[in-house]
């Protein structure tokens, strides 16, 4: 019953649309080809409800956003790695000044930037440093000033071990 309310509404619509059009076109220059067009339009109203099929697919909303999100990732993932190289590069530089002020001289000392990335997608920064046994004595002043500046955790080791 329904299709056939949409048949009958598709064949007014379409009769309204070409009395319209008729009496707005040209009065004779065009008739006979708008006549014949019109007819065409009108014909095509009467068949082609009987042969779409008016069903509309079904959308997983949730799997499109899923596929988006992955996209997403799969689109950012060079810049955030290039990020991550750029990040690392410039803690190393920090870590290299400040150690060079405390009175290590560059080699004597090993930085180690470990990144971890969390459940929830957050990254987190971890810094490994291995001091000379010469900077054994500050190694809580040292660590003190390297949190404090670089605002990560640091953890010191010498010779394996962790302080």
């Amino acid at each position: 019953m329904e299709q056939a309310a949409r048949w009958v509404y598709a064949v007014c619509v379409g009769a309204m649309i070409c009395g319209i059009v008729s009496v707005l076109s040209p009065a004779k220059a065009l008739a006979g080809p708008l006549r014949m067009l019109l007819g065409f339009f009108l014909l095509l109203c009467f068949l082609l409800p009987l042969s779409v099929s008016w069903e509309l697919p079904e959308i997983d909303w949730q799997e499109m956003e899923l596929q988006r999100q992955q996209a997403a990732k799969r689109a950012g993932e060079p810049f955030r790695q290039r990020l991550e190289e750029e990040g690392e590069r410039q803690l190393e530089r920090q870590i290299s000044e400040l150690m060079s002020q405390m009175g290590a001289q560059e080699g004597e000392y090993a930085i180690y930037l470990e990144l971890e990335t969390e459940p929830d997608g957050e990254t987190s920064v971890r810094i490994r440093l291995t001091l000379p046994e010469k900077l054994m004595q500050r190694h809580l002043e040292i660590q003190e000033r390297l949190e404090k500046e670089l605002d990560f955790p640091i953890v010191i080791q010498y010779k394996g071990e962790e302080s």
